[in-house]
């Protein structure tokens, strides 16, 4: 248990750092622009988990998903349309996010895909 509790406090850790990296540049000139991560981002990744694999097998992956699909989702459940367990959950979660967050947060996920 303890063993499974430091690989996941590892990753999570990992993950992290990469989302920490990914928004702030090393203040090198010749370093392209770092990808950019939604602030939005971090409250999807406290559930669905690091590069968007949650341990918690109850929480979909959302890391590597169609970008239309994810703005779909996140549009219904901000909408009511979505039910079933999560929808509650979910539709608190989108319900303040605009149109143009919801794009954003979209394309950071699909684009997480090569770290599957």
């Amino acid at each position: 248990m303890a063993k499974r509790r430091s690989g996941q406090m590892i990753r999570r850790s990992a993950a992290a750092l990469v989302v920490f990296l990914s928004s702030h540049g090393s203040g090198r000139a010749q370093d392209p622009p770092a990808p950019s991560v939604p602030e939005a981002a971090s409250v999807c990744l406290s559930c669905h988990g690091p590069f968007g694999r949650p341990d918690n097998l109850d929480y979909p992956i959302i890391g590597g998903q169609n970008a239309a699909y994810l703005a779909s989702a996140l549009r219904a459940y901000r909408g009511g349309q979505r039910t079933g367990e999560a929808a509650e959950m979910m539709a608190s979660v989108a319900r303040p996010l605009d149109d143009r967050t919801i794009d954003e947060l979209a394309v950071f996920f699909a684009s997480l895909r090569s770290l599957r």
